[in-house]
C-alpha cells in the first residue's frame, strides 16, 4: 500500500493551508493512524479519536462536502454518496474515472526503468492498468514520484473550487 498511502506528516501543510482558509478539515482513516503533529482550530483528527466507530467510518465520508484523498479507503465510500473527490498523487489511475463530474485528480509521476515519464495513454495500456501494489509497479521497473507540498496545496485548492461547482481546468486537463 506504500503506492497509495502516505505518512500523515506529508499532508500536514495541506491541512494547515485549508484550515487557514476557513475550511473545516476532518482527517479520516483507521488505526493505527499517526496523530497529526499540530491540530489547528477547524481540524478534527477523527483517525485517532476515541470516538471512532464502524458506523461513523461509513457515514462521515458521505456527509462531507468534498474529500481530499490518496485512494486510501474513505474515498470509496464518498464515491457511493456522490461526494466530490480530489485525488492527490494517485498511482492507480483507473479509479479516477468513476465519475468525472465529481472527481478531480493529480496523478503521481510514474517513470519507467529508463527514467521516462509515463503518460496517461501508457498507464491505461493493459500491461499497466491493473498494477496495484508497489511490487507490481517495481516488477515493471516503474517508480512513483510524489508531488511537492506546494503542488499538493494547489491541487487541494483546485479541488475545493471544483467541488463548489466552479469548474477549474488547466491547459493540461483540457
Amino acid at each position: 500500500l506504500r503506492v497509495i498511502t502516505f505518512p500523515v506528516h506529508e499532508f500536514e501543510q495541506v491541512v494547515s493551508a485549508l484550515a487557514r482558509r476557513g475550511v473545516t478539515v476532518v482527517r479520516l482513516g483507521a488505526p493505527p493512524a499517526t496523530p497529526l503533529m499540530s491540530v489547528e482550530p477547524g481540524v478534527i483528527d477523527y483517525a485517532t479519536a476515541g470516538t471512532r466507530s464502524a458506523a461513523l467510518d461509513v457515514i462521515l465520508p458521505g456527509l462531507m462536502s468534498r474529500i481530499l484523498s490518496t485512494q486510501s479507503g474513505p474515498d470509496a465510500v464518498a464515491l457511493m454518496f456522490g461526494v466530490p473527490i480530489t485525488y492527490i498523487d494517485v498511482a492507480r489511475l483507473k479509479y479516477c474515472f468513476f465519475d468525472v463530474a465529481t472527481v478531480h485528480w493529480r496523478p503521481a509521476i510514474l517513470r519507467s526503468s529508463d527514467g521516462q515519464s509515463l503518460g496517461l495513454q501508457d498507464l491505461l495500456d493493459p500491461e499497466f492498468v491493473d498494477l496495484k501494489t508497489p511490487e507490481d509497479f517495481a516488477s515493471r521497473g516503474i517508480t512513483v514520484h510524489r508531488a511537492s507540498t506546494a503542488d499538493r496545496i494547489a491541487t487541494a485548492m483546485a479541488g475545493l473550487a471544483i467541488g463548489s461547482g466552479n469548474p477549474v481546468l488547466d491547459e493540461r486537463d483540457r
